[in-house]
């Protein structure tokens, strides 16, 4: 992958190679938990090279994306915010699908978190509305087999329904995300999430095979170091990567404002 950036960067072919060059190099960045990879990438996207007004927002998208990938999420264009991709050009369509549903829920997860705070919006309010929104894309991404939108956009709705408490709609879209990412070997994507969904991913991988839940795994172990490592840098936060699944559940639910009470009985355990 740095390679390949390195290539873009090198060819200087325009505003859409240098956007590219600058995504991988914050991928690698995320991987590696490289403070300077990461702040070198922002560095090539804010200096690539535009003409349009046009350009410059997509530009500015393009750095709120990569920071939202470390959940930093405050940066995002209002037009991308109320789900207009007019400005994006047409193929982009897709994973601008996947980068406006991780805005919600992240949006959603403040929210319900307490980090934020909306008069129309309390407690997991819009994280029980992300589905209804994410359903339809999922549709769209089936009819015109965009495989990799699929997986992503059906990780992301899981993620929504597992935080609402909705376990059968989080397995379905959980179950077939991993179908099809097996099929292709993005082990990568499927780790990825693994530290969303407090040991359910992996219950769910093992079930289709061992061989691919320990590459998972081993994968989930470097990006959940290296992820932890950079995000804490970038955002002067100390993250917490030593918590068991059951601890990491118990202590999100916690932040959402349920009681202990609450807790044990959701999670059928003594207070």
């Amino acid at each position: 992958v740095y390679k390949h950036a390195r290539y873009f960067l090198n060819a200087h072919s325009g505003l859409y190679a240098i956007l590219g060059a600058g995504m991988l190099l914050s991928n690698c960045a995320i991987w590696s938990g490289d403070e300077d990879i990461w702040y070198e990438a922002k560095r090539h996207i804010c200096e690539a090279p535009h003409e349009t007004e046009q350009e410059r927002e997509i530009i500015s998208l393009t750095l709120a994306v990569i920071d939202s990938s470390i959940y930093n999420n405050g940066d995002f264009p209002d037009w991308f915010i109320s789900g207009n991709f007019e400005a994006l050009p047409p193929d982009s369509h897709p994973v601008a699908c996947v980068f406006y549903v991780k805005y919600l829920y992240m949006t959603a997860f403040a929210l319900a978190s307490g980090q934020q705070s909306r008069e129309d919006m309390r407690g997991l309010s819009m994280m029980r509305m992300i589905p209804n929104i994410v359903e339809p894309l999922i549709t769209k991404a089936v009819v015109e087999k965009t495989v990799l939108t699929e997986i992503l956009l059906r990780l992301s709705c899981a993620v929504a329904y597992h935080n609402s408490g909705r376990k059968e709609k989080a397995t379905a879209h959980i179950d077939k995300a991993v179908n099809l990412a097996l099929q292709d070997g993005f082990y990568g994507t499927l780790a990825e999430y693994t530290r969303h969904f407090d040991g359910m991913l992996e219950e769910r991988i093992a079930l289709v095979s061992e061989s691919a839940l320990e590459r998972v795994k081993e994968l989930s172990a470097v990006y959940t170091k290296s992820w932890s490592k950079l995000s804490g840098k970038v955002r002067n936060k100390l993250i917490a990567q030593d918590l068991t699944p059951r601890e990491r559940e118990i202590a999100k639910l916690a932040a959402f404002g349920f009681t202990n009470k609450e807790i044990a009985q959701l999670k059928f355990i003594s207070e």
